[in-house]
């Protein structure tokens, strides 16, 4: 069970050889990566140590409930994430539950759409994603969520915007 008073900055974090990040935030209300990106970022440590964080390459990652139910967590820098490296363990639930119940706001929700959608491409379907209860927008985000559906995944969310 996730500590649910954690809010750190984890936006440095080395996950080169992580395999699992599910569950790792279900049901913390408390976080939102102390208010900054997870966006992957170049990292040097004192002693010289240099890795770009968040970056999954080359292990499989299972990430499925990862923020299932974080209330606060808006999600910011996921888009950039490489996604690619993600598997499904279960198979076929690589995002179940991934982000249902979060702070994940519209345009951000939007973001991940468009630049997942050609990441999504060579991952193993059926496949899930759960993004709800967020709406996305009309325009590149309905376009990229189709060409994501379009490669035999469920998308969960909210429906679009109108």
């Amino acid at each position: 069970k996730a500590n649910s008073s954690f809010n750190k900055d984890i936006s440095n974090w080395d996950t080169r050889n992580v395999n699992t990040i599910s569950v790792m935030f279900q049901s913390n209300n408390a976080f939102n990566n102390g208010g900054v990106s997870i966006a992957p970022k170049s990292v040097t440590l004192n002693g010289g140590v240099s890795y770009n964080s968040w970056n999954f390459a080359p292990t499989r990652v299972s990430m499925s409930n990862a923020f299932d139910n974080a209330s606060s967590f808006e999600g910011v820098g996921l888009n950039s994430w490489s996604i690619q490296s993600a598997s499904a363990n279960p198979p076929n639930s690589f995002g179940a539950y991934f982000m249902r119940s979060t702070a994940l706001a519209r345009s951000t929700y939007d973001q991940i759409l468009i630049d997942w959608a050609p990441k999504l491409a060579s991952m193993p379907t059926p496949n899930t994603l759960y993004f709800a209860p967020t709406k996305y927008s009309s325009g590149t985000a309905t376009t990229a969520r189709g060409t994501i559906t379009g490669y035999g995944f469920t998308v969960t969310d909210g429906g679009q915007y109108y």
